[in-house]
């Protein structure tokens, strides 16, 4: 979002941050409602792989 000049705001259900965190290395950093972007390359975030294996989605067939 950071590379798009006129993007202004992307919502998401807070309800849900303990499942995207849960497939994240590391948490998001939400404060006042904002997303702090990471310093590091890309999204600054790896999937935990490990997590994803151990839970895999019972309705995905892909």
């Amino acid at each position: 979002m950071m590379t798009v000049p006129n993007f202004y705001r992307l919502e998401f259900s807070i309800a849900a941050l303990e499942s995207y965190n849960a497939v994240l290395d590391k948490p998001l950093d939400i404060r006042d409602g904002n997303l702090l972007l990471p310093t590091g390359p890309g999204l600054g975030y790896d999937l935990d792989t490990e997590f994803m294996a151990a839970h895999p989605d019972p309705a995905w067939n892909g």
